[in-house]
C-alpha cells in the first residue's frame, strides 16, 4: 500500500516544485560546425535583468553529458578555466569559446542556466571538419528524442538543487 501511495506523493511533490521554477528561455544556435585547428564559440544567451551577480546565478556546460564547466556564486570548475567571466554573465552571455579545435572536440554540448528561480537549457551539436584524414567529423545526430529531454531535466535539477560537480 505504501508503494502505491508514495508514487503519487513523489510525483506531486516534483510537480509542485516544478511550478515554482519558471522556465528561461536561452537564445543560440542548435548546430555548429568549425574546422580542425580554428576557434568556435558556442552560443548561450539569456536575458539578464540589470544587476544580476552570481549570487543569483549558476551556469553548466556539458559535452556527452559530462561536466567542462560549471560557475555559480561561491564554486567554479575547473578552478584554473575562466571560461567565462562574471562581467558576461552579468550582461546574460554565457557562451563558451573553444580554441583550436580537434576532432575530439564534436559532440553535443547543453548550456544549462539557473538564474532566480528561473532555468533553462540549450543543446548545441558541434561538428569539427577536417582532420589528419581531410574527412567530415560529426558529432551525435541532431535528433535528440526522449535521450535530449531527460539530460535537460537533470541538468536543471542540478542547478536546482545547488549540485556542485
Amino acid at each position: 500500500m505504501w508503494r502505491i501511495l508514495s508514487l503519487p506523493l513523489i510525483l506531486a511533490a516534483f510537480g509542485a516544485l516544478a511550478a515554482a521554477h519558471k522556465h528561461l528561455p536561452l537564445g543560440g544556435s542548435d548546430h555548429e560546425e568549425a574546422p580542425v585547428g580554428t576557434n568556435v564559440t558556442l552560443r548561450c544567451n539569456f536575458t539578464a535583468e540589470p544587476g544580476v551577480g552570481l549570487g543569483d546565478l549558476s551556469a553548466h556546460w556539458m559535452k556527452d553529458g559530462d561536466t567542462i564547466f560549471f560557475v555559480n556564486k561561491s564554486y567554479t570548475y575547473p578552478k584554473s578555466v575562466g571560461a567565462l567571466r562574471e562581467e558576461e554573465l552579468q550582461k546574460g552571455e554565457a557562451s563558451l569559446p573553444l580554441s583550436y579545435v580537434t576532432r575530439e572536440d564534436a559532440g553535443k554540448y547543453t548550456c544549462a542556466i539557473k538564474y532566480g528561480t528561473k532555468w533553462g537549457s540549450l543543446s548545441v551539436t558541434l561538428r569539427v571538419l577536417g582532420g589528419t584524414d581531410g574527412q567530415r567529423s560529426e558529432g551525435p545526430s541532431m535528433t535528440h528524442g526522449a535521450g535530449g529531454a531527460m539530460a535537460a531535466w537533470c541538468a536543471a535539477l542540478l542547478l536546482l538543487f545547488g549540485y556542485r560537480p
